[in-house]
């Protein structure tokens, strides 16, 4: 329906069809629901071939290890707050590279961000809500001292304010990478 009330011809694609679309262009977080099984996302995912394009999202290690069983080759991204999330983790016998942390909405402990990417683990730092505020009075800038204390993903709800004080953060930096464009 548009802003005026009328019926279009559009609608919500599949998954298959996002999925078909983004395949090496961006890269999707997947937050499967309760009642969806991860045996059909999976089987969607191999059918468009996207494992490469996909994280699947996961709330604890007993979800982060039904993942793994089902798609070792699919990235997961997993809830870390502590050293012992990470442990129950390693324990599921998860490998740390497909591993992504969701360290939370409040900036990590440093001495977790650090063992984290002492395992090779990049870190998710959810900034929606509170950090996304703060940033909001102080000035988007506020962002880029995130990834100076070790995030290296921002799960943000101003994603385009985020993105341009990342961009200065780079050519501030002159940080170069074929990833980024």
């Amino acid at each position: 329906m548009d802003n005026n009330k009328k019926i279009t011809p559009y609608r919500i694609p599949t998954l298959e069809e996002a999925l078909a679309w983004g395949k090496g262009k961006v890269i999707f977080t997947l937050d499967i629901k309760n009642d969806v099984p991860y045996e059909a996302v999976i089987n969607a995912i191999r059918k468009q071939r996207a494992e490469s394009s996909v994280v699947i999202i996961t709330y604890s290690a007993n979800q982060a290890a039904k993942v793994h069983s089902l798609a070792s080759d699919i990235m997961i991204s997993a809830s870390v707050n502590n050293i012992e999330d990470l442990a129950r983790l390693n324990e599921k016998d998860i490998p740390d590279n497909r591993l992504l942390a969701f360290v939370g909405t409040r900036e990590a402990d440093p001495a977790l961000t650090k063992i984290l990417h002492d395992h090779g683990i990049m870190c998710i730092l959810g900034t929606l809500g509170n950090l996304d505020k703060q940033a909001d009075k102080k000035g988007f800038q506020v962002y880029a001292g995130f990834i100076d204390r070790g995030a290296d993903i921002l799960s943000t709800d101003r994603p385009t304010e985020a993105g341009r004080a990342l961009n200065f953060y780079i050519k501030k930096r002159g940080i170069t990478s074929k990833f980024i464009q």
